[in-house]
């Protein structure tokens, strides 16, 4: 479980979930930081370490799975994903590249609550 006070950034352009979220995150004792697109994330990521990124596969100027990568391989914080691309292949891809889990919108602020910021390992 997430210790309190944990800084949490989530990575997507949709402002309905970025509101939802925010309103998880900060109801829960956390610090909450928003990037609506890969270069913000980018950025956030260089200057500071999350304890948690949720991340969005669908963003304006690339692939979050791309972002995901460099989560691994520098900022070293665990990752969830949350996107609308729910295949099967969807969900293999991102779990394999190291997500603690993927999440597929629409989801109830309950729900994520539950399976990523109150449950997450690492």
């Amino acid at each position: 479980m997430i210790e309190s006070s944990a800084k949490i950034l989530l990575i997507d352009d949709d402002d309905i979930i970025q509101y939802m979220v925010q309103d998880v995150v900060t109801q829960m004792g956390h610090d909450f930081s928003c990037a609506s697109n890969g270069e913000a994330a980018r950025s956030l990521l260089a200057a500071q370490r999350y304890d948690l990124v949720i991340l969005d596969r669908q963003l304006p100027d690339t692939d979050g799975l791309l972002l995901a990568q460099l989560i691994q391989s520098q900022a070293r914080s665990p990752f969830i994903v949350l996107s609308n691309l729910a295949s099967t292949n969807d969900q293999i891809l991102g779990l394999g590249l190291g997500a603690k889990d993927y999440i597929c919108k629409p989801v109830a602020a309950a729900v994520l609550r539950k399976r990523s910021i109150d449950d997450v390992w690492y």
